[in-house]
């Protein structure tokens, strides 16, 4: 085996999208090659590579929100070979110094929390992953009330949703997911007529990531439960749940979801506002 513990490293800006993907895959990451395209292309995004000689040795990508307000920093891999050394906090640093905004925000496992913390990172707010078989949701018989598929002329309210729920607006984001799986594509309307949640989905080579926000909370529930009962190849279904919904977490144990992976949204920089408790699943760490 390759000694590389003295070899340099070097960062590059990323472009090609098979090197993150290549990366996610070996952390067992959930991410397609057309996701990890979004971070790496997108005209709101930054990306990093660094390698070690002709080796990839890990990767990092950001979305750039507001006017520099927030750079939301995300898919930070570093590959087994090339850990301890240092390169998840400088290419960190490096996407912060290009992104120049005036906040910076990540989510983090408590390992990766105390290598943030030492680049000025706070944990404000916990969230966890959970998992549950597909096969424990029959499929529904009908749409439950008020619920109908997502079309094109529905994005504009489903954007000032999303903004309303996670802070800042992210129309290219919504509707690449919106576009990549219209079939997991719902919203719920209120007795007036008005979108008060709406659900997304993408499915990874592990799981089918459910994304459900809400100004209602009942509303909230359902829309999240019945995208659990629509049928993908996906054999594993996944959310993320910030602690702030914590009633909303105890439904997911009482249907059957696991808990996984315990992590933090940790921010540098000026206070922003966190996402509100109509967060019923999130895009997924590499989209906020």
């Amino acid at each position: 085996m390759t000694d590389f513990s003295s070899a340099e490293i070097r960062l590059e800006t990323a472009k090609d999208p098979a090197g993150m993907l290549s990366l996610a895959g070996h952390a067992g990451w959930n991410q397609t090659l057309s996701d990890c395209a979004v971070v790496t292309g997108s005209e709101n995004s930054l990306a990093v590579y660094a390698f070690c000689g002709e080796r990839l040795a890990g990767c990092a990508g950001c979305f750039l929100f507001g006017d520099h307000d927030l750079c939301h920093i995300n898919m930070v891999v570093t590959h087994a070979d090339f850990r301890r050394r240092g390169i998840a906090k400088r290419m960190v640093s490096f996407l912060m110094e290009k992104a120049a905004c005036r906040t910076c925000r990540l989510y983090a496992t408590q390992a990766g929390g105390l290598v943030y913390a030492k680049l000025g990172f706070v944990p404000l707010l916990g969230q966890k992953k959970y998992f549950a078989a597909s096969s424990d949701f029959p499929a529904a018989e009908k749409l439950p009330s008020g619920v109908s598929p997502v079309g094109e002329g529905d994005l504009p309210e489903l954007f000032d949703l999303d903004e309303a729920v996670f802070g800042f607006r992210r129309e290219k984001i919504m509707r690449y997911l919106f576009s990549s799986r219209r079939e997991l594509a719902f919203c719920h309307r209120n007795e007036a007529g008005k979108m008060d949640a709406f659900t997304l989905g993408r499915i990874g080579p592990a799981a089918r990531n459910i994304m459900c926000s809400a100004l209602d909370p009942a509303a909230g529930r359902e829309l999240f439960f019945f995208s659990c009962t629509l049928k993908t190849p996906a054999e594993k279904l996944q959310t993320m749940i910030y602690d702030n919904n914590g009633t909303f977490r105890s439904e997911l144990l009482k249907h059957g979801f696991a808990e996984g992976t315990a992590m933090n949204l940790m921010d540098r920089g000026e206070a922003l506002a966190l996402p509100s408790p109509g967060c019923f699943g999130i895009a997924g760490g590499e989209f906020g």
